[in-house]
């Protein structure tokens, strides 16, 4: 993925297999890394913040393979992911906040792309992972801070912002 593959910017601009095997390659470097999921997530997530706000500067991209064309196949990958990261909070309780709050961080900016970006593909994986994630939240979210508000107020209402 860090390499620019052998096809010229027209090709990689008409080529719907192109956008499927970055997709394919994403989600293998998703699932098969044996580096923390948040740290991942904070990768992929600010490689497309380069994208979307057009910062092409190849010297800053490590995946020169994240471009406007590829970016709602990423981006929906992208979502399932973060939504099944957020799903830890049920198996690792002793860092649940962390995932919490990392979660709802990446969310929003994920989110904030809808604005920039005007994609019906973009909205569309937004509405459903954004379901996902907000179901999550209502089950395994808010009873963790229901939990903390008495003991870690100042924690609990940093995350509510």
């Amino acid at each position: 993925m860090a390499r620019e593959w052998e096809l010229t910017p027209d090709e990689r601009d008409s080529k719907v297999r192109y956008n499927e095997g970055i997709g394919y390659m994403v989600q293998l470097f998703l699932e098969n890394s044996t580096e923390d999921k948040a740290d991942l997530l904070d990768l992929v997530i600010s490689e497309l913040d380069i994208v979307v706000k057009g910062q092409q500067d190849d010297e800053e991209k490590v995946f020169q393979t994240f471009t406007k064309t590829t970016l709602p196949t990423v981006y929906r990958i992208t979502l399932s992911h973060l939504v099944a990261y957020q799903q830890t909070i049920a198996t690792d309780k002793d860092n649940a906040l962390p995932v919490l709050t990392t979660s709802i961080a990446h969310f929003s900016t994920l989110i904030s792309y809808i604005k920039v970006v005007n994609s019906r593909t973009i909205l569309k994986s937004a509405l459903v992972s954004g379901q996902k994630f907000l179901d999550n939240f209502l089950s395994l979210g808010l009873p963790l801070l229901g939990d903390m508000i008495a003991s870690n107020y100042i924690d609990v209402q940093v995350v509510g912002k």
